[in-house]
């Protein structure tokens, strides 16, 4: 207890002179709070508001027509407007392991295109975002923009600190609504804290790699493509047969080092380890989990969503690689699609949620840090487009910031 007394970062700061306060935040106290935690000490680095201040700037930021705040004044929730009458529709949203748009022939790949399928079915049946970036080079950074359309933090990602009971995420807002919540992850659940993270924030029902009882390929990251989307079938089909609408996540490992995988699916040899053949075959089973999923009865009411966690790397000269971040986004299914088309407005992964969500068109209640700007029911795209604001201001379970 007195060891745990004498290492709080806290008790070093004690001065409005930041080298005093260094000076006491000796070798023994920095080591003893990066093992213990991977929060940054924001204060000690970036300046803050008045609590009060910085609420009303955020509301402002976020408000948009039509909404309304069902918070108290100490919160940034608002009620989204939509139709009550509309029906429940499911949604599946894969996310892929390093599937930047550099591997998209769509996308602008020149030469040959590693995704020759999944540019297909992008071209010819889905609606397909052009302009979307990655919040970060993580799978978790990429975790709290998608699933919770939280803007990354410096230091670390809300997913991997603690204090990460209750963070808003579209499986929060979801089961609210009466869905089934489901997260299926091809590899360890206590990689990166990702199972803690779903079973604490909305997925009623999380699978990792013990789940699966007989995967037919697996490496150190856990079981491949096929066996996940297999397995995600099955979950599928139960929940339809529930009478229940609902929402399923995936989270692929393949198209990570070593860069192996079945042998026969495509031509290469997989004993080759190289990337470029792991895309090609995340192409090979996304495009087979699509033509199995339509032979399903809940394939005319359900969204399904691919997007990737972020790009296969950061390379080039540039403080800031944009290139590197660019990331694609495919919506599809016949009832949100109705023509093949592209999407253009500039986009990050913190618009997934609320894209999905207003492709949905249901009334919800949520804190996300975006804030929609168009919802024209005229115009499909359009009315689910969103922009992201800079935030002067964010919160997370009592802890405040200025960005």
């Amino acid at each position: 207890m007195g060891l745990g007394l004498s290492l709080r970062s806290s008790e070093a700061r004690f001065s409005r002179d930041r080298s005093v306060n260094e000076l006491a935040g000796n070798t023994f106290v920095a080591l003893g709070t990066a093992i213990l935690t991977r929060n940054l000490d924001y204060a000690a680095f970036y300046p803050t508001i008045p609590l009060a201040e910085a609420f009303n700037l955020a509301r402002n930021r976020l408000m948009s027509p039509g909404q309304i705040p069902s918070g108290g004044p100490e919160s940034l929730q608002r009620h989204i407007p939509g139709d009550a009458s509309r029906p429940k529709l499911n949604v599946i949203l894969l996310l892929e392991e390093s599937l930047g748009s550099e591997f998209w022939g769509s996308l602008g790949r020149p030469g040959t295109s590693l995704m020759p399928r999944m540019d297909a079915f992008a071209t010819n049946e889905a609606m397909l975002f052009d302009n979307l970036y990655a919040d970060g080079n993580r799978t978790i950074r990429g975790y709290e923009g998608v699933y919770c359309s939280f803007p990354p933090l410096p230091g670390d990602s809300i997913v991997a600190r603690d204090r990460t009971l209750g963070v808003e995420t579209i499986a929060q807002v979801l089961g609210r609504d009466g869905y089934k919540t489901t997260f299926i992850y091809a590899g360890r659940g206590s990689f990166d804290g990702t199972g803690t993270f779903a079973q604490k924030n909305g997925w009623g029902k999380f699978l990792e790699l013990k789940d699966f009882s007989q995967p037919s390929f697996t490496t150190i990251w856990g079981v491949c493509n096929e066996d996940l989307y297999y397995k995600s079938l099955e979950e599928m089909r139960a929940a339809h047969a529930s009478g229940k609408p609902f929402f399923v996540t995936t989270m692929s490992v393949s198209n990570h080092k070593p860069y192996t995988y079945p042998a026969g699916r495509i031509t290469e040899d997989p004993k080759a380890q190289k990337r470029d053949q792991a895309v090609k075959y995340a192409d090979y089973t996304l495009a087979r989990f699509f033509e199995m999923a339509r032979k399903e009865p809940f394939w005319t009411n359900t969204v399904f969503a691919v997007v990737a966690d972020h790009g296969a790397r950061v390379y080039g000269s540039q403080t800031i690689p944009i290139r590197s971040y660019e990331i694609p986004m495919l919506i599809a299914g016949p009832a949100v699609v109705k023509t093949a088309r592209r999407a253009s407005m500039l986009g990050c992964q913190l618009d997934v949620g609320p894209t999905l969500l207003g492709l949905i068109g249901r009334p919800y209640d949520s804190v996300f840090l975006v804030a929609i700007y168009s919802r024209t029911p005229s115009h499909a795209a359009e009315s689910c487009c969103i922009i992201i604001v800079r935030l002067e201001f964010m919160q997370m379970n009592g802890w405040w910031f200025l960005a």
